[in-house]
């Protein structure tokens, strides 16, 4: 066994709604990443002491065996402005030589998946989701890459960090999870990939109060839910949890220009900020 694991040697660090989970389970397969089942422990935006955060993955890590890298994929590290301070934590815990792993979807078929994902979780009503476009933050916010990819870059620079498009993922997912696994300088040993990118939103689940405060609850995080593997997890949600049913929507026309406009500079602020040619939007800008 190894030396007790502290922290991670590489982090997903987002975009939520952008495919990470598909991204995680590729690079699971791997044998030299120990990549543990529960996919986002939030740890860095659940414990605000450096002591409780290497307690927190010396459990998470507690099957890593010699010579394997630790990562793992929360996408709250880049939810700016909701969760602040995870940069500096992270530094405080890592030093300069964490990688970092991001992918980018067009940020406003982004925010259409995370308003499904929203109102399969009743956070939001159909008859607001025009409304909660602006009226509620994280939607743009979260769409914004630059800015959440630029206290990232500050702190650890260009080289630790390796960019993907989601459209190039979808189109060529195996050379680009072997270029992940070359970024994280391992071994590229063969991998045995799905070959269509999950669409967990044909799949999504109403929690309801009771459900969501018991996955919310640290004993649970911490002690229950590692015991149980991510197909084991989805059967049992699929078996105990209602379906939920989300109605066909469509932005309407006023808010898609109105979000053309507030995001159409993210693409060539990440380009400015990465110093490479990355193509992310797919609507027309």
């Amino acid at each position: 066994m190894n030396d007790v694991v502290t922290k991670p040697d590489f982090l997903i660090i987002g975009a939520m709604k952008a495919g990470t989970t598909t991204l995680y389970s590729d690079l699971c397969v791997h044998p030299s990443l120990c990549m543990p089942s529960d996919k986002e422990p939030w740890i860095l935006t659940k414990y605000d002491s450096i002591s409780d955060i290497q307690n927190a993955y010396k459990f998470h890590f507690k099957d890593a065996i010699n010579n394997q890298l630790c990562g793992e994929a929360s996408t709250f590290y880049t939810s700016l402005p909701m969760y602040k301070g995870v940069v500096e934590k992270t530094y405080q815990l890592c030093g300069g030589d964490l990688k970092l792993i991001m992918i980018l979807r067009d940020p406003i078929e982004r925010i259409i998946s995370h308003l499904k994902h929203d109102l399969a979780g009743r956070h939001i009503s159909i008859d607001s989701v025009d409304d909660a476009v602006f009226s509620i933050e994280r939607y743009v916010a979260i769409s914004d890459y630059g800015m959440q990819l630029r206290p990232w870059v500050e702190r650890f620079g260009l080289s630790n960090l390796y960019c993907i498009s989601f459209n190039e993922y979808k189109n060529n997912r195996i050379n680009v999870v072997r270029e992940a696994v070359r970024f994280l300088g391992v071994d590229e040993d063969r991998f045995d990939i799905n070959e269509s990118i999950k669409n967990s939103s044909e799949e999504l689940l109403y929690t309801g109060k009771m459900s969501a405060t018991l996955v919310s609850n640290k004993l649970y995080r911490t002690l229950i839910r590692p015991l149980f593997t991510d197909n084991t997890r989805h059967f049992l949600r699929k078996l105990v949890l209602q379906k939920a049913i989300v109605p066909e929507f469509e932005l309407s026309t006023q808010t898609i220009d109105q979000l053309k406009n507030k995001l159409q500079h993210v693409e060539s602020d990440v380009q400015k900020l990465i110093g490479r040619p990355i193509q992310i939007n797919s609507y027309d800008y």
